[in-house]
């Protein structure tokens, strides 16, 4: 994150009950800012706004640990573009159910990091120039970066 400076960072994720607290006490001992609301039974939702490498470096664990538990987990870099609402799904016998879901609302130079399931790597979504080519995105990752170029064939 160094290299390419986006911030601030918008990091928005799903966690469970037992996690809230430590969350909560690294954002305030960090001086980090940001909200969290409660969801269902035992989750919630929370969002905060990282302004430094320092910042990043503490909560991107938490964020990457609560994605790799098949939580939503995901980044914004310089723009707020999350919200919760409601939205109507189809379940499992095709009826229709209205839930609370996570929003993505995409704009100009819009540029998220999603944690994939399981952590098993990380999902770069962006209409930014900056990033939107290959050969840029490659130059701003750290060096001795392992990565490799998945392309979807149709």
């Amino acid at each position: 994150m160094e290299i390419i400076n986006p911030f601030p960072i918008y990091v928005f994720f799903e966690c469970y009950d037992f996690h809230i607290k430590e969350i909560e006490k690294e954002c305030k001992s960090n001086s980090i800012k940001y909200a969290n609301s409660k969801w269902g039974e035992n989750d919630f939702y929370i969002k905060v706004k990282v302004q430094n490498i320092k910042q990043f470096n503490a909560i991107f664990p938490y964020a990457y640990a609560n994605g790799s538990m098949n939580n939503f987990a995901c980044l914004s870099f310089e723009e707020d573009v999350f919200s919760v609402g409601h939205r109507i799904f189809k379940n499992v016998w095709g009826q229709d159910k209205e839930m609370e879901t996570p929003i993505i609302t995409v704009k100009n130079n819009t540029t998220l990091l999603w944690v994939k399931y399981d952590g098993d790597g990380m999902v770069l979504i962006s209409n930014d120039k900056e990033y939107s080519q290959l050969p840029q995105l490659i130059n701003t990752l750290p060096l001795k970066t392992n990565y490799s170029i998945v392309e979807i064939g149709e």
